[in-house]
C-alpha cells in the first residue's frame, strides 16, 4: 500500500504521561502535540487511538520513548500497567515502520540540539568536546542513559540504573533504608530517588504522610518538622548517585540530570549540599570536580529526542521507496 505522508509519529510515554507529536522524516519541526494521562486509559492502544483520532495524524514511521526496558521490540512501562510492542503500534497507528527506546535513551539523544535556555547549570566544571554525556533523574521513577561519540555522531546507550541497589552510608540513610526494605524485596535507588521515594524519606523520618509536591512546598516555605530533612536528604543521594553514574560511563562531556522532579527542585539542586556530595568520592573527588551538572528544564526532552531518531529509520523509507511515501 502507499503511505501518503512524510511524517513520523514521536511519543514520549510514562508512568504519569503520553505524550505525543509529530516530525517530520528529518527529525525537524514537531507538532500535532498531545499530552494524555496515563491513568486515564487503560492501555497504551486505547491512548494512541484517541490521539490518533483527535488529531487526524496519518504517519509514515514511529518512534516512541518508553519509561521501561525495552526488549524484542516490545516494552512494558515500568510504574504503570501498560505493555505494547511495534507491531502493536504498526497495527493502531498503520504505519510501516516503529521504533521503541527508553525513554533516558531518548532523552540523552535530545542533549546535544538542547538550547542554552532548556539547561540551568547547578555545578562548573569543563566538558570536554565529544566527550560522553550522563543522562539521570528523578521522576515516576528513575532513569539512566549515556550518550557516547561515535563515527556517525551520536550513540544513545539505555540501562536501568534505577534498579541498582541503594547503598546506604550513614545512620539518617540507614532509617530510610529500614523504612523501604520492611516494604520491598530489595531496595532500589528509584524507591528512594522518585516522587515516591521522596514521600517515603519522609514518612521514614515521621512525617504526617503527605505528597512530594507537598513536601517540597514545606521545605521551601522553610517550615519546621521533616520536610528540610527530607529535601536535604533527597539532594545528597541524588548527587552521589549521579557522581556514581558520572565514574562509571566517564561523563567527561558533563553530567544532564532530567525528570520531572529536578526542575521542580532546582533551588535545592543548586546548593553547596549537591555539589559537595557529587565529588565526595575520596582519590577522584578532582575528577568530578571538572565535570559540569546541568539540570534540563525543557519538558519536551522525550520528544526531541525521539525526533532525533527519526532519521536513522530513513532506511525503511527507502526500501519501502520513496515513491510510495507522497507528500
Amino acid at each position: 500500500m502507499p503511505w501518503t505522508s512524510r511524517e513520523a509519529l514521536i511519543g514520549d510515554i510514562g508512568g504519569t504521561h503520553a505524550r505525543f507529536a509529530t516530525c517530520d522524516l528529518f527529525g525537524n519541526t514537531i507538532r500535532n502535540r498531545r499530552t494524555l494521562s496515563t491513568k486515564a486509559f487503560a492501555s497504551f492502544e486505547d491512548a494512541l487511538t484517541t490521539y490518533l483520532s483527535e488529531t487526524g495524524v496519518h504517519a509514515a514511521t514511529a518512534c516512541l520513548a518508553v519509561a521501561g526496558p525495552v526488549e524484542s521490540g516490545a516494552a512494558r512501562l515500568t510504574n504503570a500497567p501498560w505493555s505494547f510492542s511495534e507491531a502493536d503500534i504498526r497495527r493502531v497507528a498503520g504505519v510501516f515502520g516503529a521504533h521503541l527506546v527508553n525513554d533516558f535513551e531518548a532523552l540523552a539523544r535530545a542533549v546535544p540540539q538542547l538550547d542554552p535556555d532548556d539547561l540551568v547549570a547547578i555545578k562548573a566544571g569543563r566538558a570536554e568536546d565529544g566527550a560522553t554525556l550522563a543522562v539521570l533523574g528523578p521522576g515516576t521513577g528513575f532513569g539512566v542513559a549515556s550518550l557516547v561519540p561515535c563515527a556517525r555522531g551520536w550513540t544513545g546507550l539505555p540501562g536501568e540504573g534505577g534498579h541498582m541497589t541503594f547503598g546506604a552510608i550513614n545512620e539518617e540513610e540507614w532509617v530510610i533504608h529500614d523504612h523501604l526494605s520492611a516494604l520491598y524485596d530489595h531496595v532500589s535507588v528509584e524507591r528512594v530517588l522518585s516522587g515516591a521515594g521522596l514521600e517515603a524519606i519522609d514518612i521514614a523520618f515521621g512525617g504526617p504522610g503527605r505528597t512530594a509536591r507537598e513536601i517540597v512546598e514545606s521545605a521551601r516555605r522553610g517550615e519546621g518538622g521533616t520536610a528540610p530533612r527530607t529535601l536535604d536528604a533527597f539532594v545528597r543521594i541524588l548527587a552521589r548517585v549521579a557522581g556514581d553514574v558520572a565514574l562509571v560511563v566517564g561523563a567527561t562531556g558533563g553530567v544532564f540530570l532530567g525528570g520531572g522532579i529536578a526542575p521542580k527542585i532546582l533551588d535545592f539542586l543548586d546548593s553547596e549540599v549537591f555539589r559537595a556530595a557529587f565529588v565526595a568520592k575520596g582519590r577522584m573527588a578532582r575528577y568530578l570536580s571538572d565535570i559540569p551538572v546541568h539540570v534540563i528544564t525543557a519538558a519536551d526532552g522525550g520528544l526531541r529526542g525521539a525526533a532525533a531518531i527519526v532519521p536513522t529509520l530513513v532506511p525503511d523509507v527507502a526500501r519501502v521507496g520513496w515513491a510510495n511515501v507522497r507528500a
